[in-house]
C-alpha cells in the first residue's frame, strides 16, 4: 500500500501537482501602507489603498504609488474587489495608517475598528486620523509621493511633542468600549499648491459617531487636559521687554469632591513648564509673576473652553469619568451608572501652574 502511495505523489508531482498554494515573489505583491474608508455612494464603503512609493526593477528606481479605489457593501468586499483592479498581489499586512472620511465618522466606525480587530492582515496597532472631507480624496492627493511618509512624520512629530495627539485603532475601541466615547485627530488637505495633510483639531465621539469637532484653542486644551499638549509659542510685551515663550511640558492631576458618595465637583489641575525663548533682557521677579499670571489665565480658558463644549455635547470623550474612578474606586460603581447625567452638570474648575525655566 505505501508502495501505491508513494507512486501516486512521485506522479503528482511529475504532472506539477503538490496541493500546496503557488508562492509569490515579493516582486508581486503590492505592499499597502494606508487605507482609507469613506461611505459609499451607495449603501456600503468606499475603500481606497495606497503603497506609498515604490521601488522598481534593479536600479530600484522610485515609482509613484499604487493607488486603488472600489466600492462595496461590505469592507471585506470592497477589499476584495481591490484585487481585481491590480496586476500585483494585494498584501495588508504593512498598512499602519487609516484614514476614516468624515461622513462615514458621522454614520458610524464600528464596522471599521470591529474589521482592523478581526482581520489577521491588520491590527489595532494602527494609526487612525479622521480626514476633513474624503478619505480616498486626502489619499489621492497624495498621488506623487503617497500620503504615508508625511502621515508617519506626523506620528514621530507627536512622541517628540512638536505635534498633536495621535491615536491607534486600539485606544479608540478601547475608549468606546469602556467610557462609551472617544477622540481622534483630524487631518485635511492643504490648499492650493500645498496639498500636504495638516493637522486640524479632534473628532469627539459618542460611542462610534461623530457629534463635534475641537479645532484651535480648543484643541490646545484638550492636549492640556491630557497632559500632552504639543509645543507652542506664545509671545508677549512685559513693559519695554518682547518675549517669547515655549511651552511645552505639562501634567495634569484630576481632583474630584465627593459629598457622601455623590460626586459635586471636580478640580483639574494643569502644570506647565515654560521656557524663556527669546527676550530682549532678563525679566526681573515681578515680571516672572506678571507673565505666569497672563500664561495661567490663558490656558485656563483654552481648558476651561474645551471642557464646556464636550459638557454641552454630553461626550466624555478623555474618559474623566473613568479616570476619576481610578481615583475613587469605593465610589466607582455608581459613578460609573450615573456619569452620563453627571458630566454635562459637574461644575469642573481649572487650575493651572505656570513655571518659567530660562534655559531647557
Amino acid at each position: 500500500m505505501s508502495k501505491v502511495v508513494g507512486l501516486i505523489c512521485v506522479l503528482a508531482l511529475l504532472m506539477g501537482y503538490t496541493g500546496l498554494p503557488v508562492a509569490r515573489e515579493m516582486g508581486d505583491m503590492a505592499l499597502m501602507r494606508t487605507l482609507g474608508v469613506d461611505s459609499g455612494t451607495k449603501d456600503g464603503v468606499a475603500l481606497t489603498a495606497s503603497t506609498g512609493e515604490r521601488a522598481k526593477g534593479l536600479q530600484r528606481e522610485v515609482t509613484p504609488p499604487l493607488i486603488l479605489s472600489a466600492e462595496h457593501p461590505s469592507i471585506s468586499g470592497a477589499s476584495l474587489a481591490l484585487q481585481g483592479l491590480s496586476d500585483n498581489f494585494i498584501f495588508y499586512g504593512y498598512v499602519d495608517q487609516l484614514l476614516l472620511g468624515q461622513d462615514l465618522a458621522e454614520e458610524g466606525i464600528s464596522e471599521v475598528l470591529d474589521y482592523f480587530a478581526h482581520n489577521v492582515e491588520l491590527g489595532l496597532g494602527t494609526e487612525v486620523w479622521m480626514i476633513d472631507g474624503s478619505a480616498g480624496d486626502a489619499i489621492k492627493s497624495g498621488e506623487k509621493i503617497g500620503v504615508d511618509d508625511r502621515l508617519s512624520t506626523l506620528h514621530a512629530d507627536s512622541e517628540l511633542g512638536v505635534a498633536g495627539n495621535t491615536r491607534t485603532t486600539g485606544e479608540v475601541l478601547t475608549d468606546i468600549l469602556e467610557h462609551g466615547a472617544t477622540y481622534i485627530p483630524i487631518l485635511k488637505v492643504g490648499e492650493g499648491e500645498n496639498t500636504t495633510l495638516l493637522e486640524a483639531g479632534y473628532g469627539l465621539f459618542r460611542k462610534d459617531k461623530l457629534v463635534g469637532t475641537l479645532t484651535g484653542d480648543e484643541a490646545r486644551g484638550l492636549e492640556l487636559i491630557e497632559g500632552s499638549p504639543a509645543v507652542n509659542i506664545t509671545e508677549m510685551e512685559v513693559g519695554d521687554n518682547t518675549i517669547s515663550l515655549r511651552m511645552e511640558k505639562a501634567s495634569t492631576q484630576l481632583l474630584p469632591k465627593f459629598d457622601g458618595s455623590d460626586l459635586v465637583g471636580l478640580t483639574i489641575q494643569c502644570q506647565l513648564i515654560a521656557y524663556l525663548a527669546e527676550f530682549q533682557h532678563t525679566p526681573n521677579g515681578e515680571d516672572f509673576q506678571y507673565i505666569c499670571q497672563v500664561v495661567g489665565a490663558q490656558e485656563e480658558k483654552r481648558m476651561a473652553d474645551a471642557l464646556k463644549q464636550m459638557q454641552q455635547w454630553g461626550v466624555d470623550g478623555l474618559g474623566l469619568g473613568h479616570a476619576i474612578g481610578m481615583r475613587a474606586p469605593q465610589h466607582w460603581k455608581q459613578l460609573q451608572k450615573e456619569w452620563e447625567s453627571i458630566f454635562p452638570d459637574l461644575p469642573i474648575q481649572v487650575v493651572v501652574d505656570v513655571t518659567i525655566r530660562r534655559t531647557e
